[in-house]
């Protein structure tokens, strides 16, 4: 019997490789593809933004924040540092309404105090929403997650960003902004017009149309289904 359970411990040992060769597979084939992501909303963004919003890819992404690996974690973060890059207020108000920065605030709290990728990933993401002066952001962070920022004291990227929110709001009670604070040359709102390429960039008219119809689709809904 004892000849019989070494056989079948052994045999357990070698059914668990292809098993965990095709996990390790699955975890590449995601890493490939937030990188490919990456390229198209960074070459192909007039054509590539509505298929993003309309079937949630972004969302769909950040999911993979809440895994373990931490390969796949950055893989995520990476994407969603690359469409806030863009400045585009098109990508910006669907990150608000879909709160997508709570799994990346989860992942920073998961990682204080550990001086790992992950948390310096997030840290530089968050400085860049703050040196940028995008304001939505700024303003959806302040908003959501100020408490949480109040309490953590060991960098100053958070206080950073509050001073920012509340310069925003009250210009007039820190100083002159100046730049992209300021709304000036360098601001972070997107510009209407053709960016680098040809490209069209949607204006505001177009972008209100395309939240409108998404919310009036959201209402009617529940309403199909009665």
């Amino acid at each position: 019997s004892g000849a019989r359970g070494g056989e079948g411990g052994a045999g357990s040992a070698e059914g668990d490789d292809p098993a965990e060769e095709a996990a390790g597979d699955v975890l590449s084939a995601r890493q490939h593809v937030c990188e490919l992501l990456c390229f198209f909303v960074t070459r192909h963004t007039y054509r590539i933004k509505y298929f993003i919003l309309r079937n949630n890819v972004l969302c769909r992404v950040l999911r993979l924040a809440k895994v373990r690996d931490k390969g796949l974690v950055l893989a995520a973060i990476r994407f969603f540092r690359t469409c806030i890059g863009l400045k585009d207020e098109f990508y910006n108000r669907y990150i608000v309404k879909n709160r997508c920065f709570e799994p990346v605030v989860a992942q920073l709290l998961a990682n204080l105090g550990r001086d790992n990728l992950v948390h310096s990933a997030i840290l530089e993401l968050l400085e860049f929403v703050r040196r940028e002066n995008v304001r939505s952001l700024v303003a959806h962070l302040a908003d959501a997650y100020g408490e949480r920022f109040r309490t953590l004291k060991h960098v100053e990227v958070f206080e950073g960003l509050l001073r920012r929110d509340a310069q925003n709001n009250d210009p007039g009670a820190i100083g002159p902004a100046k730049g992209p604070a300021a709304g000036g040359p360098g601001a972070s709102s997107c510009a209407v017009g053709a960016p680098p390429g040809g490209r069209r960039v949607f204006g505001g008219d177009e972008e209100d149309a395309y939240f409108n119809e998404s919310d009036d689709e959201e209402e009617a809904e529940p309403s199909a289904d009665a």
